[in-house]
């Protein structure tokens, strides 16, 4: 088992705090989509309480000590991912920090939409089509040449 030294060496944890309600609220609308049959509120809650016992006192040991860093998630994605940006700002390069997210990272993240099924077989396509398309211009090309050719 991970042992904890008290005191000033110790590291820094971020703690993501979340109310029961607002977990609930967000497995049961998860639930609909994610296929997972532990997707329901009598497994989400015994999965809450285990984290009690088993986590908490670990948290408490870093509040002690000064040394959780606490974010409200209970807030929407922008807000949550602010708050983070914001407390992780005295860690962080700042020229990093400046930089804007990827549109990859903005998904993960939920601040961006995942793209349908359908756009991505059209984006899938794009490449062929693109392809088809340059095939044809010599082709289009020669023709025209021909018929500039016979005027």
């Amino acid at each position: 088992m991970f042992e904890i030294t008290d005191g000033p060496n110790m590291p820094t944890m971020m703690f993501f705090e979340c109310p029961l309600d607002v977990l609930e609220k967000r497995i049961l609308k998860r639930a609909k989509h994610s296929g997972r049959s532990d997707d329901n509120v009598e497994s989400m809650r015994k999965r809450f309480n285990t984290y009690k016992e088993e986590t908490m006192p670990t948290v408490d040991i870093f509040r002690k000590n000064g040394k959780c860093v606490e974010v409200d998630t209970s807030k929407d994605r922008q807000a949550v991912y602010n708050l983070v940006h914001e407390k992780l700002a005295v860690w962080t390069d700042k020229t990093m920090a400046a930089r804007p997210l990827s549109e990859r990272a903005e998904m993960l993240l939920g601040i961006r939409p995942w793209p349908s099924k359908q756009k991505k077989a059209e984006e899938a396509k794009k490449p062929e089509e693109k392809k088809e398309e340059e095939a044809k211009k010599p082709e289009e090309k020669k023709e025209e040449d021909s018929q500039s050719a016979n005027k």
